[in-house]
């Protein structure tokens, strides 16, 4: 993933994840936060100020019980006809692009500049 992540410019500080199953109840796996709370102290990140992107229902459990502001991507878990308790009350993004402008929003609404959070160049 990194290598592949290099070839097309992009440095990755690290990668978060959990290799247990699901059976094994460890505090790591979604919507669990332990790994969001290891990043944030790893990176000093203050998680009240962040925004969580993910594309399923733990990933949204897993910003929320971390404190971040979650943020659904992609069609099908905006789309999903399954009425899931959080989709009206969180932001979505179907696309990449929609996706940059929901992120600045919703760190603007937290009280942050978002390119003083390092957040990424415009895509388009």
């Amino acid at each position: 993933m990194h290598q592949a992540l290099l070839a097309v410019s992009v440095s990755l500080a690290a990668a978060y994840y959990c290799t247990h199953r699901a059976d094994e109840n460890c505090a790591c796996r979604k919507p669990k936060p332990a790994l969001l709370h290891q990043a944030a102290d790893d990176f000093n990140i203050d998680l009240s100020q962040s925004i969580f992107i993910g594309d399923s229902e733990t990933d949204m459990q897993a910003g929320l019980a971390a404190g971040c502001q979650p943020i659904a991507f992609g069609a099908c878990l905006c789309e999903s006809r399954d009425s899931l308790p959080w989709r009206g009350s969180l932001p979505v993004a179907r696309t990449a692009k929609e996706l940059f402008d929901v992120a600045v929003k919703c760190l603007q609404d937290r009280g942050q500049d978002a390119v003083g959070v390092g957040a990424a160049q415009d895509p388009r």
